[in-house]
């Protein structure tokens, strides 16, 4: 936006005021469009949330080099992702000023930049770890067992989330 009003033969002003906004979204997804929204109830996985990204919880097989797991490495997506909406706002005023044979120019220019980054490190659906920890046999010097087994069995090692994380 820009406003000139002239005061006088001798003296003008230039106001000028500006805004962007530049929104960025990007989360992992369900590129196949199988499960929806509704992912997690799909495949059995309770939530005490609603499910606003497409997809189903990340399972990691995550076995140790000391087991005979073959490594079968991940099953759905954790959504994890960014979300940014970054504002910018510009003010400035010019004021000239005409003297005889010279001419006068002042101003002022305020800038204002507003970052708002949230990250989604751990995903707006999360991640269950397997490991094996569950189906070793101590007994017998196994303290490991497979890791898809523990999936199997519904026995995970480990999980995150990323809390407040819609996605949307």
């Amino acid at each position: 936006m820009n406003y000139t009003r002239v005061i006088s033969p001798s003296i003008v002003n230039e106001f000028r005021a500006g805004f962007t906004r530049i929104a960025y979204s990007s989360y992992n997804s369900d590129l196949g469009g199988f499960f929806g929204t509704n992912g997690n109830s799909l495949v059995g996985i309770p939530l005490s949330f609603t499910q606003n990204v497409p997809g189903f919880m990340q399972q990691s097989m995550v076995g140790s080099e000391q087991t005979n797991s073959n490594q079968v490495g991940t099953l759905g997506t954790t959504a994890n992702g960014r979300l940014a909406l970054d504002n910018g706002f510009e003010y400035g005023d010019t004021l000239s000023l005409q003297h005889g044979r010279h001419l006068f120019k002042l101003g002022a220019q305020l800038v204002r930049y507003q970052n708002n980054f949230i990250p989604n490190t751990y995903g707006a659906l999360g991640n269950f770890n397997n490991n094996g920890t569950f189906t070793g046999n101590p007994s017998v010097g196994q303290s490991e067992g497979y890791d898809f087994a523990d999936f199997v069995l519904g026995y995970a090692s480990g999980s995150s989330i990323s809390v407040g994380a819609s996605g949307v």
